[in-house]
């Protein structure tokens, strides 16, 4: 067996997805993207850190999920949401620098998406027309563990970018799928650890 260590210098998060299932664990995915990267036979860890004991989370872990202020309970359920940041990084590569790998990476526009999938009921299908009004909603919970910590999301203007029209037939499970991009000001995310 060969023993080889890789290193990535000048790590930076691109794009960080949430996503929430009835399902499952609440799952988190980085997207990292750095300037340099070398090979060695050494493990460069040294007194590694053991993992971390705090407690995973599923849908049941969800609370206080208001749309505009109100609870959807009995009125759009919802199937899954995916929260999605982008901060579109691009790299730059200089001729003259002797390497393919990039020397830094430009910020663009930061994208922050929503994206939902409700049960088929008349406010989600309601929703649906914000496409062409250009309605702001506002999406806010929490995410609270068997500890107490908890993450408390606030996204005060999200629009509708994208909402398909359903389809099915009459065995079918008919769910509307609505894209929200946050638009004007940033969302918040609140950490309380206990």
């Amino acid at each position: 067996m060969l023993a080889k260590s890789l290193f990535y210098r000048g790590v930076q998060v691109n794009s960080g997805e949430i996503t929430i299932q009835t399902t499952g664990k609440i799952t988190g995915n980085f997207g990292l993207v750095g300037s340099s990267f070398t090979r060695q036979q050494t493990n460069p860890v040294v007194n590694p850190v053991a993992a971390s004991t705090r407690p995973l989370v599923s849908m049941p872990n969800v609370e206080n999920l208001l749309v505009n202020g109100q609870s959807i309970q009995g009125k759009a359920c919802l199937q899954s949401l995916t929260i999605s940041i982008n901060n579109n990084l691009e790299a730059i590569r200089c001729i003259g620098s002797g390497k393919y790998t990039p020397e830094f990476y430009i910020e663009k526009m930061m994208d922050i998406e929503a994206n939902a999938s409700f049960m088929f009921s008349a406010t989600a299908a309601g929703w649906i027309d914000a496409i062409k009004t250009r309605d702001v909603f506002t999406l806010t919970f929490d995410i609270r563990d068997s500890k107490g910590s908890k993450y408390s999301f606030n996204f005060p203007q999200l629009e509708v970018m994208e909402a398909n029209h359903p389809d099915g037939g009459g065995d079918d499970i008919i769910t509307v799928d609505i894209n929200f991009a946050q638009v004007r000001t940033a969302p918040t995310i609140v950490r309380a650890l206990v």
